[in-house]
């Protein structure tokens, strides 16, 4: 029925507040877990990114989803089931479309 709950983390503590009952849906269903940390766009007021800024903020993002994933055990899929998407909101849409998420929280 749930074959795949999608989880994006923005980073947050209210973000993995969620964490504990989604491991708990998975278990009582078989569901795998699939981890998203959204990397919003960089905002720079005069128009230009810092490439370190940018890549430490990439590395932060996957060092976050990392630890995420390791706190919930073996319930997330490997490789598929951790990723770091750059975009908009609509960055989750479109990959939850991809790995046809059957649940997203």
């Amino acid at each position: 029925m749930l074959e795949k709950i999608l989880v994006p983390l923005d980073g947050s503590e209210l973000a993995t507040c969620v964490l504990p009952y989604v491991l708990a849906m998975a278990q009582a269903l078989g569901s795998d877990i699939n981890l998203l940390r959204l990397l919003e766009g960089y905002d720079a007021p005069s128009g230009v990114v810092n490439p370190v800024d940018w890549q430490l903020r990439k590395i932060e993002a996957h060092s976050y989803i990392h630890a995420m994933s390791a706190s919930l055990g073996e319930r997330v899929t490997q490789p598929s089931g951790l990723q770091v998407v750059e975009g908009a909101a609509q960055g989750i849409i479109e990959y939850a479309q991809k790995m046809n998420s059957t649940l997203l929280r």
